[in-house]
Formats: C-alpha cells, structure tokens, sequence
C-alpha cells in the first residue's frame, strides 16, 4: 500500500509526494553530486561571506556595469545578431 505524504517548512515551501511517488533513502552517490559537493568545499568561505554580507540585494555587485568597450549600440548589436543568424542558416539550414 503506497501512502501520500506531505510536509511544509517554516518559510511556506511545500514537499507532496503523490500515490506513484518514491523516496530513496541514502541513495546511490552520483558523479554530479560528488562534483557538487567538492566544490561547495572549495568555496564554502566565500559562500559564507557572500551570505553574511548580503550583495543580492546589491545590483552592482551581481552584475557590475560593463566597461566601456563592451558596450554596444542596440542598432549594432541586431546587426551582429542578424549577421551571425544568417551565418548559421547558410552553414546548417
């Protein structure tokens, strides 16, 4: 017999589970996960800092403004789009 479960966290998040779902537990280490969790290691101080200081809430920490020469007029970049769309239709299309 197969049950439904269900649980929400302090800050509203939702886990529901339905009749055909299932729960592994201590599943089988992945690759992906091992990858993951090695670098959380390598960064775990910095994800520290980051969270303690809070820049999220500081657009120009997350995304700094662009030096000048990356900067492009919106007329050349559609150009640069349509010359590199009409690159890739005539090679693969």
């Amino acid at each position: 017999m197969r049950l439904k479960a269900s649980t929400t966290t302090s800050n509203g998040i939702l886990l529901t589970t339905t009749k055909v779902s299932a729960i592994m537990i201590n599943p089988p280490t992945t690759a992906e996960e091992i990858q993951l969790y090695k670098w959380y290691n390598e960064n775990k101080d910095e994800l520290k800092h980051l969270l303690n200081n809070k820049p999220y809430g500081d657009s120009d920490l997350l995304l700094p403004r662009p030096q000048e020469n990356d900067i492009v007029a919106i007329v050349a970049a559609i150009d640069i789009l349509k010359t590199v769309h009409d690159y890739i239709a005539n090679r693969y299309g």
